[in-house]
């Protein structure tokens, strides 16, 4: 079980994506991240409360008018920074998602995101490709 949020504005959005986190704790307890976008990605997250992971400081370097973020509960998987979400790729243009659940067919999608595409990261079981312009997940 995760929160997920996603917003599009005119203005800032890393102050109402932080205030949709807090509203979004009990979905998950265990690790938050925030993403925002202008011309490029501005990243953070961590392990703990939202409010644990997030001071004042770190807010003002995310900067956008687009923004997504999660705060996790982890049913599969470990718990560790390389669990955290919004997964993200800054090339060749960028493309960042954020995720609830697990893949039943991970072994099928790893095997065909292996032979058809680039791996580009991965992180909360969850492997991330990009080729030709389409994006491929494959979760352990």
């Amino acid at each position: 079980m995760c929160g997920i949020v996603g917003i599009y504005s005119h203005e800032s959005v890393a102050s109402e994506l932080y205030d949709s986190l807090i509203h979004l704790q009990h979905r998950g307890q265990d690790a938050a991240g925030i993403l925002t976008c202008d011309e490029r990605f501005y990243f953070k997250s961590g392990l703990g409360l939202v409010r644990e992971i997030f001071t004042p400081q770190d807010m003002l370097p995310l900067k956008g008018h687009i923004g997504i973020a999660h705060t996790r509960y982890p049913t599969a998987g470990g718990y560790g920074e390389s669990d955290l979400q919004p997964l993200w790729v800054g090339s060749p243009r960028g493309i960042a998602l954020a995720h609830n659940g697990n893949l039943v067919n991970y072994k099928e999608l790893a095997d065909k995101a292996r032979m058809t595409a680039v791996l580009i990261r991965k992180a909360y079981f969850t492997s991330c490709s990009v080729k030709n312009g389409r994006l491929w997940f494959a979760s352990e």
